[in-house]
């Protein structure tokens, strides 16, 4: 294993912009990707292939939702809201969170839904225009949208 140890130099070491990277919201253990490993309040990767400190996303492997789930959001960019379109194959308890371009959860909306296509219109006013990750967990796996917020 390529864990980091407390004392690693590696730790919040690694690219501090990561706008544009389309880098994955979580490591290859399923640790969120973006974290303080070393609490100085700077959120930074890690040089590494694990997060030091990170807490784990609830993912216990790392799984693709099927490509029917067809994740969208429209319009993107967008100023103020987007939808969050998708299809479930089937029934499915869905959680739906939004990350920005540092890892930090700014939203989570959990449902139990019903096979077909779904919808749910994000209010993003208040936020600062930037990047978003929008990650989508069904019972069939996990997939991820970036979303961009602009100014007005």
């Amino acid at each position: 294993p390529y864990a980091l140890m407390p004392n690693s130099p590696c730790i919040d070491t690694g690219t501090p912009d990561t706008t544009g990277l389309c880098l994955p919201v979580c490591d290859i253990i399923g640790c969120y990707r973006i974290w303080d490993g070393d609490d100085d309040g700077i959120a930074v990767i890690d040089m590494g292939a694990y997060e030091f400190g990170s807490p784990i996303s609830g993912i216990t492997k790392p799984v693709v939702a099927k490509k029917e789930t067809n994740l969208t959001c429209f319009p993107n960019p967008f100023s103020n809201s987007t939808t969050i379109e998708y299809e479930l194959i089937k029934p499915s308890a869905v959680q739906l969170t939004i990350h920005d371009y540092l890892g930090k959860q700014v939203e989570v909306i959990e449902r139990n839904q019903t096979q077909g296509k779904q919808q749910i219109l994000w209010n993003a006013e208040g936020l600062p225009a930037g990047i978003y990750i929008c990650v989508l967990k069904t019972n069939e796996g996990m997939q991820t949208k970036e979303m961009i917020k602009i100014s007005k």
